[in-house]
């Protein structure tokens, strides 16, 4: 699975640094500012990460909705500040993932990626 994070941080990224190295995904980093362009290629087999550091809510919101729309629910949000005041707000726009400030503290594993997969 080709693991997508979009971020223009490296706060978040050190959290995936067992991704980088697992056989079964491959992780690719991304400016913020490439991800509309990368979802309008196929991302069929892809699951998107937004780094929201430093994004207002309201552009966050807008930048949620276009993830929602072009990649079928397979994305999750990174949030190392705690930006969000309800994440569940992401599951309810159709994500499977939220990693915040607490999350971000530890290697996101390959068994969670299983995880989050299944709920995709």
């Amino acid at each position: 699975m080709r693991i997508l994070l979009f971020t223009d941080s490296k706060k978040g990224i050190s959290a995936f640094g067992t991704l980088g190295r697992s056989k079964t995904h491959s992780l690719e980093l991304h400016p913020r500012s490439d991800m509309k362009q990368l979802l309008q290629s196929e991302l069929d087999d892809a699951l998107c990460y937004l780094d929201i550091s430093g994004l207002s809510i309201a552009s966050v919101r807008s930048r949620v909705k276009s993830l929602a729309e072009c990649v079928s629910g397979r994305f999750g949000v990174v949030d190392p500040t705690d930006t969000l005041k309800d994440p569940a707000e992401i599951f309810h726009k159709g994500g499977v993932d939220y990693l915040g400030k607490r999350a971000l503290t530890v290697q996101f594993s390959v068994a969670r990626m299983t995880r989050v997969l299944e709920a995709a």
